[in-house]
Order: structure tokens, then sequence, then C-alpha cells
């Protein structure tokens, strides 16, 4: 549209140059025709030809004018149509936007949800495990206190029962501690086989010293592994004989509880 405008325009200029010189080609044959014309005539032919002039001039600024406004509206549309298009581009990623952010609102209440139930029942199966470890325990050293011994008949010493409830404590937080510290070294453990993998994945010469540097100490943490494994074993073994030794002394109460009945 800008083109035809000021093609138009330049059009427009010509037809005013042409209009000029035919005008001034007019005279010249007026002239050649006739030499003897008066003076008076040539001074209106050269009147009207200004007058001729002044008018295309004229109507040239108009046209101009014209033409200007043209491309000024032009532009404006142009703009606003920018301006809308903009707009609704806008609107579209806003609205995906929001969908996309309603969306994670869902799928992170719906984790946390998750999350609280999965809490629930773990403090559940705590306490439950608490209780019964009470239990146990309660109903392990009522036992140990009423024990007699088989050929004397004499009940436990309350040191000795402070003394093995000590140890059980000791015992137990010990598997605790343990047991913490094999979940450690195992996420550990893991990690280390995951950096292992990704080293193992890299190009030059850093591949076989971090391999062999992982190597060592993956075997180190196994060895600390096993040697906490090991000490496990053995306090699960003194747990298990204490358990025994008070088990037999129940039933030793047992029999001569049954017997003294029958006397």
């Amino acid at each position: 549209m800008q083109a035809a405008e000021t093609t138009a325009l330049g059009i427009g200029i010509e037809s005013d140059a042409v209009q000029e010189e035919d005008a001034s080609a007019q005279v010249d044959a007026g002239i050649e025709k006739d030499p003897g014309v008066k003076e008076s005539n040539y001074a209106t032919l050269i009147h009207e030809t200004e007058e001729e002039i002044k008018d295309l001039s004229i109507e040239n600024k108009v046209l101009q004018r014209q033409v200007l406004a043209l491309q000024k509206r032009r532009s404006t549309i142009g703009t606003k149509l920018f301006l809308e298009g903009a707009e609704s581009q806008y609107q579209i990623w806003l609205k995906h936007w929001t969908e996309a952010k309603e969306e994670l609102d869902h799928v992170r209440n719906d984790y946390d949800n998750k999350i609280d139930r999965t809490q629930e029942v773990v403090r559940e199966k705590q306490n439950e495990l608490h209780e019964l470890h009470k239990e146990f325990s309660d109903c392990k050293w009522k036992v140990a206190s009423e024990a007699r011994h088989t050929h004397s008949g004499k009940m436990l010493s309350k040191k000795l029962l402070d003394e093995l409830k000590r140890a059980d404590l000791e015992a137990d937080v010990e598997i605790d501690r343990l047991r913490i510290e094999a979940n450690q070294l195992t996420s550990h453990l893991k990690k280390t086989r995951k950096s292992i993998l990704q080293k193992d994945q890299l190009p030059g010469d850093l591949l076989a010293v971090d391999f062999d540097q992982l190597a060592i100490e993956n075997e180190s943490l196994h060895d600390k592994l096993a040697k906490k494994i090991k000490e496990h074993e053995e306090l699960r073994k003194k747990t298990a004989h204490v358990v025994h030794v008070l088990s037999h002394s129940r039933e030793k109460l047992q029999f001569l509880q049954s017997k003294t009945k029958l006397f």
C-alpha cells in the first residue's frame, strides 16, 4: 500500500512537470509561427501559464497531504493490529501458565496428602512397636525377678537384675545405633556405585584414576560394613543368650511352683 501511495505521489509530480513542459512548448510554437505577435499576447499567455502552474502546485500539495494522511493512518492501523496480536498471544500463554500452575498445585497437594498418610501409618507402627517392646521387657524382667535357683532355691539378687537390665538397655541402644549406621552406609554405597557408573561414561585419562579411587573407597566401606554386621551379630547372640537364661529360669520357677502346690 505504501509503495502504491509513493507511486501516486511520483505520478502527480511527473504530471505537473509534463504540463509545464507542454505550456512552454505551446509558447515556443506560437512565437515560431507568428513572430509578429503583439507583446500583450505574450504577457497574457505567460500569465495564464503561471496561473495554471499555481493551480497545479496547489493540487499537488493537497495530494501530498492526502498521501501523508493515508501513510499515517496505515501506520496507526498496523500498530493497532500488532498490539492486538500481541495481546492475544499473551492471553493464550497466560492461560497455559495458569493451567500448568493448577496442575502442579494439584499434584503437589496429592503427594503431600500421600506423605501425611504414610507418616501417620509410620507413627502408628512405631507406637505399636514401642508398646510391644515395653510389654515384652516387663514380662521378661518380671519372670527374671521371680526366678529361683534350681538347687538352692534362691532368687536372683537385685544387683544382678540391675546389671542384666543395664546390659540389655545398652544392647538395645547399640543395636539401634548400628541399624542407623548400616542404613547410612548402605545409602553411601548406592551413591558410590552410581558415581562409579557415571565415571565409567566419562572419556579421557580420568577414568582409570577415578575408578581405582572409588574401588578402594568401596572396598573400605565394605570392610567397615562387614565389621559392623559382625558386631551386630555378636550383640544379637548375647541378647539371645540372656533371653534363653531367663526362659530357663521361668521354666524352673513354674516347675517349683507346681511342685510346691503338690506338697
